[in-house]
C-alpha cells in the first residue's frame, strides 16, 4: 500500500484513512519515526493497556509458592535493575 501525502507548514503529514484502518491507528496515537537512509519508516507503537495481562499466566507460574513478601521484593529488584540497565552507558 503506498500513498502520495503533502508536508503542512508545520512539518505535519497525514496518514491516509486506509492506512490508519488497516494499522489500527487512532488519533492522539503515538507513532515512531524512524529515519532508515532516505526514508522515514513510521511505525505504530503498541499501546500500554494493550498488554494487560499478556504476562498473568507466566507469573503465575514464576510466583508459584512464593510469599507476598518475597514477590514484592522481587519486583523491585526487577525494577531497580531495570532502571539501572537503562541508564547505564
Amino acid at each position: 500500500m503506498q500513498a502520495i501525502v503533502s508536508i503542512t507548514s508545520q512539518g505535519q503529514i497525514t496518514v491516509p484513512v486506509d492506512m490508519r484502518r488497516y494499522l489500527k491507528m487512532w488519533k492522539r496515537e503515538k507513532i515512531k519515526a524512524t529515519l532508515v537512509g532516505e526514508k522515514i519508516e513510521l511505525e505504530r507503537m503498541v499501546n500500554i493497556d494493550d498488554l494487560a495481562g499478556i504476562f498473568a499466566t507466566d507469573a503465575k507460574k514464576i510466583t508459584k509458592g512464593m510469599t507476598r513478601k518475597e514477590i514484592e521484593l522481587a519486583e523491585r529488584k526487577a525494577s531497580e535493575e531495570g532502571w539501572i540497565n537503562r541508564f547505564k552507558k
